[in-house]
């Protein structure tokens, strides 16, 4: 982080190392709160438009030149 020493990010790092040491599922945790939160208070940034794509044709390809 911007104005940390060496130790400091040292220690951060190391911080963090431990926390996600004792709690292995912290992360899908965090991701299962943040999608509870979303679905409660903003449900519309779960209404997703699917992209179509359009069909790719197979093109011939040229001859290389010898």
């Amino acid at each position: 982080m911007e104005g940390e020493s060496e130790e400091e990010r040292a220690a951060r790092l190391d911080a963090a190392r431990d926390i996600l040491a004792d709690n292995p599922n912290l992360p899908d945790d965090v991701s299962r709160v943040a999608a509870e939160a979303i679905e409660a208070y903003a449900p519309e940034l779960f209404n997703v438009t699917p992209l179509h794509r359009t069909a790719r044709r197979s093109r011939p390809r040229k001859a290389a030149a010898a």
